[in-house]
Parts: C-alpha cells; structure tokens; sequence
C-alpha cells in the first residue's frame, strides 16, 4: 500500500489491487467505498484500454475477434488493467507516478500509465494508454465509487446536466442513438456535459470533478453508492458500432498515446 498525506487529506493507493485509490480520506471522512471482494465496485480505479461493458467479451478488430474473460452478465467490464498489480515507476510525498502492461488477453502490445498528484484541497489524475507497435483503438476512464452518506452531514446531492446520452440496448450497452438525458437514477452515459460535476454532501463536503473527457458515465442507482465517471468513449466503442457523428472512440499509436487528465476539487463544510 502506498500513501499521499497532506495537512487534512490522507490518499490510500493499492498498488496490487488494480491501481485504485483504495481510500480517500478528508478533513476525517472517508469519502469512497471501501474495499469489498468484488474489484468492480469499491475505491476509484483506473479503465483501459476500454471503459464499460464489452459485449460478450468479444473485441473486433481488422477482422479478427479476440476473447476476454467475463466478469459481469456475460460481458467483459472495464479493461485488463482492473484486478491486476500496476510497478511503481516513481513517487513522492504528494506524487505518484504507476504503470502496467496490457495484459495477456490484449493482442497488441502496450501499456498503461498513471499520475496522481496530491494538492492542497484537490487531486490532480492523469491516465495514459500507450503502443509499443501497432495503431488500435482505445478508451480510458476513472471508475470512482463515492459513498452517498459521509460520517457526518446530510445524503449526497448530485449535480449533474448533460446535452444528451446513449440509448441503451437490452444489455444496458450504448447502441449509438443519442436521446434527451432524461430524470435521475441513472446507470448511463452522456456527451456535452459542459459544468464540473458537483457532488456535496451538505454541513459535511462539496466535491467537483474537472476533465475534458467527451463522455460521462453516472450510475447513482445503488443507495450506497454514486459513480461520476470521466471517461474517452461509451461502452463496448472499440468495436465501432456506433454509426454518428459524434466521433466514439480514439485510436493508439506508437507516436500517438491517449491521455486523459482529470482533477477532483473539494471544500470542506464542516
């Protein structure tokens, strides 16, 4: 386990554990889920080289199909970098600098990098997916897990406006329609959303999320949890299905990473 401290803030990182941020911890309130025996939903991890459901564990590309073990309902959740032990490339009392291969499952070769930068009142993240070889198509993305009530102080309230999201098939995978953004509870993913997200819990903390990531995903259906998620690209994008013009996913090459930063900001209430 590794730790950035600050004078109110202490970040719990598990290096072993998928690269999460396994705890985050402010002015005495732990504002995460924390750890549980299912890695899908606890702490804020780390999504790549896709974000989201991956249909039947399947990926096409260039004419050909390659597997991917299954974790949830018959599809493939989140990426290869999930569950898997990230190597320390650097760090320092408030910086931390990680990385990892694509796994044994990924047919090209690469990695992915993360920098997460501990600041007074706020955290700075940075995700890259890098190639070695060839150009594929990639998607990336932070999955945190908040907790809807804080030790102290009233229930989380979200605020959260959007252009439009992703209609969904039967298997809750985007099927490339963009439609109204509709009433919360969500389990979705939107475009154009054009203010921070702000979660605050009132007389506790208020928290917003800064990214120029053209896709947000918020699942706030559970009454525990809420996930405000960044992120590249919808679910299941790297098999370009989608038929829009809004552009669905990136593509990685030797001379070409993708990179997306994202900074968490707080003001403590109490």
């Amino acid at each position: 386990m590794i730790f950035l401290e600050n004078h109110n803030t202490r970040l719990e990182f598990d290096i072993k554990q998928g690269g999460r941020i396994a705890a985050l911890n402010i002015a005495g309130m732990d504002i995460l889920v924390t750890r549980n025996d299912n890695p899908l939903s606890w702490g804020a991890y780390p999504m790549a080289p896709w974000v989201g459901r991956l249909r039947n564990g399947l990926f096409h590309f260039q004419n050909r199909s390659y597997d991917f073990p299954l974790n949830l309902d018959g599809h493939a959740l989140h990426g290869t970098c999930l569950n898997r032990e990230w190597r320390l490339i650097e760090r320092s009392k408030n910086t931390l600098q990680v990385a990892i291969d694509l796994g044994e499952h990924w047919p090209f070769k690469g990695e992915a990098r993360q920098r997460l930068c501990l600041n007074t009142n706020s955290l700075s993240l940075d995700l890259e997916v890098h190639s070695f070889e060839h150009t594929f198509p990639a998607s990336i993305g932070w999955h945190p897990w908040f907790r809807k009530q804080l030790p102290q102080g009233e229930a989380a309230q979200l605020t959260f406006t959007a252009q439009a999201r992703y209609a969904c098939d039967n298997q809750q995978i985007p099927n490339g329609i963009l439609i109204e953004p509709g009433a919360s509870p969500w389990d979705d993913c939107f475009i154009g959303v054009k203010q921070p997200p702000t979660i605050l819990w009132p007389a506790a903390l208020e928290l917003s999320i800064h990214s120029p990531s053209s896709h947000w995903v918020v699942y706030n259906q559970p009454a525990h949890a809420l996930c405000v998620e960044a992120q590249t690209a919808a679910a299941n994008a790297i098999n370009q299905e989608f038929k829009m013009d809004f552009p669905s996913v990136d593509f990685v090459s030797p001379d070409k990473p993708l990179i997306l930063h994202c900074d968490w900001h707080w003001k403590i209430l109490t």
